[in-house]
């Protein structure tokens, strides 16, 4: 097998339909998948999560999984721990090895930790906000960073 090499990989897309134009309800809800000749270890995961002025808590969650059918339950699931208000705009980490943060600091940085694993091909990762908000009038808006060791594949 190949050794690992590292790279970003960035999901700035709001949501919104090229086409046209409609916004699919929540926003807050973005996947990454290991692509089938790949394997990943996540070395941080950055998730910007814009509220909107729908009013409630967001709660937001990471959650690992096989893209497998009849698989309903996730096999990792991380959640972030403190709420976020509407129109507010709160930055997640998600790293192996770090300590988990109880409250924000420094007012809108969380750090939680992940399990320091490979993924296999097909692997499913999630960010997304539990308490499902957004509307489509008052969509809210999630970015998602990610510094990823990748092995397999060409190139």
């Amino acid at each position: 097998m190949s050794e690992f090499r590292t790279v970003y990989i960035s999901d700035s897309s709001t949501g919104v339909d090229d086409t046209t134009g409609a916004i699919p309800g929540i926003v807050a809800n973005k996947t990454l998948t290991v692509p089938t000749d790949r394997y990943w270890r996540i070395m941080s995961l950055r998730a910007t999560l814009v509220s909107a002025t729908a009013v409630g808590n967001r709660r937001v969650a990471m959650t690992i999984d096989r893209n497998a059918t009849g698989d309903t339950e996730p096999y990792i699931e991380i959640r972030a721990g403190v709420d976020q208000a509407a129109s507010v705009t709160r930055y997640y980490v998600f790293s192996p090895n770090v300590d988990r943060l109880a409250a924000f600091a420094d007012t809108d940085w969380l750090v939680n930790p992940i399990p320091d694993i490979e993924l296999p091909p097909n692997t499913v990762i999630r960010v997304y906000d539990q308490a499902d908000i957004g509307t489509t009038d008052a969509p809210d808006d999630l970015d998602l960073r990610a510094l990823i060791q990748v092995r397999g594949g060409k190139g």
